[in-house]
């Protein structure tokens, strides 16, 4: 009975020291796998180039000139990009004076009306004709000399930024065609500067707030719907208005 006894204890004893040497060598394999799976990815992601080393060009007196073959080639591709950029830079520009010029008006063909329907930071708006077309005009405001009374333009550095303001406006007014955005005549930029647009013959949000318009929910919802269209049609466009107020919205 011992002998028996002692030949299971033996074989048992051997059962586990097989399993654990099975499972170590499970899991070196299962590690070898792993790091070679981890190798090979590595090697996905680098990028192999071939090393540019230096060039030897012979010169007639038998002496060799080492030089970087790299360093021709990136001056000929800045030169490039430059140009490319250039270009492209003087076809915006054109573009841009293309469209100014077939928006610009003959002063001439205006007539003013009215001195002044409303005013802003740096300009006031007034009625007047064109074409027979009643448009609003808005003007510069001229500055104030020590008399308080209004001057012509005291340099020519205002009148410039003015002018270049009106542009952006212009650039700006006739990418948009919408019902809820006001609609854009011409402009002129001398001998007095003058953008022509749509007139309102009702004014502004600010006038119909002060005479206590849009009482119902109904004519509330509506006028905010239509600012919100105009909103939208003009965010569209990538441009964004920066002083919506009453006194912007025109009825």
């Amino acid at each position: 009975m011992s002998k028996g006894a002692s030949a299971v204890e033996t074989s048992g004893s051997a059962g586990i020291i097989i399993g654990v040497i099975a499972c170590v060598i499970i899991i070196l394999v299962l590690a070898l796998v792993i790091l070679y799976r981890r190798r090979r990815n590595i090697r996905k992601l680098i990028v192999v180039t071939p090393a540019v080393g230096p060039t030897k060009s012979s010169s007639a007196d038998g002496t060799s000139d080492s030089h970087s073959s790299t360093s021709s080639s990136d001056m000929v591709s800045s030169l490039t990009l430059s140009e490319g950029a250039s270009a492209s830079a003087k076809a915006r520009m054109t573009r841009a004076q293309e469209l100014l010029k077939a928006w610009e008006l003959d002063a001439r063909e205006i007539t003013i009306l009215e001195k002044q329907l409303g005013e802003g930071g740096q300009g006031v708006v007034v009625r007047g004709l064109w074409h027979g077309i009643d448009v609003a005009i808005k003007q510069p405001r001229l500055p104030k000399g020590r008399s308080g009374k209004q001057n012509a333009f005291g340099s020519t550095s205002a009148l410039d930024s003015y002018n270049q303001a009106l542009r952006r406006e212009v650039r700006a007014l006739s990418r948009v065609r919408h019902p809820n955005v006001i609609k854009l005549h011409g402009v002129c930029f001398g001998p007095a500067p003058m953008l022509l647009m749509s007139y309102a013959p009702s004014g502004t949000l600010q006038d119909a707030l002060d005479n206590h318009k849009f009482q119902t929910p109904l004519e509330t919802v509506q006028l905010l719907a239509g600012i919100a269209r105009g909103m939208e049609a003009v965010h569209a466009h990538k441009i964004i208005h920066l002083d919506l107020k009453p006194e912007n919205v025109l009825i």
